[in-house]
């Protein structure tokens, strides 16, 4: 498996939900996902947690994440104070399982599009911007 390579899974610590499983170039890694105050965020020790980012929902999260990640150099890894030095790059899919072609080809267009751009701007039937619509996400 190569390095960046996450998924979100089930915590195992009966305070968290979910945990963040990447591998990085020292193996894998986990950090917890904290929800505290209707928001999530990465768990962190106690001085550097005002400064650790908090989101509606945990795609929003590791959208983020992976947006910062590949936004930077390959070289690079995500930094926030402290806390994180991980590598997101994409999301590990079960084996043998593959996400179907139309939701493949839902976040290619939702990638392509500016964010906060109106999907009912673009060339497509109804029915098709509404399916867009249900998945806002890029990844």
């Amino acid at each position: 498996m190569a390095e960046g390579v996450f998924l979100v899974r089930d915590s195992t610590h009966p305070s968290y939900l979910f945990t963040l499983s990447v591998r990085t170039n020292r193996g894998p890694t986990n950090v917890r996902i904290e929800y505290s105050d209707s928001l999530f965020r990465l768990d962190s020790n106690w001085l550097s947690k005002p400064r650790i980012l908090s989101f509606p929902d945990v795609v929003s999260l590791v959208q983020y994440y992976v947006s910062s990640c590949s936004s930077e150099s390959s070289s690079t890894s995500l930094k926030e104070p402290a806390a994180v030095h991980l590598k997101l790059l994409r999301p590990l899919h079960r084996s043998g399982e593959s996400p179907s072609l139309q939701h493949l080809c839902r976040l290619q267009i939702n990638r392509s599009v500016a964010p906060g751009a109106d999907l009912t701007d673009l060339p497509l039937p109804r029915r098709m911007v509404e399916y867009l619509q249900r998945y806002p996400f890029r990844l």
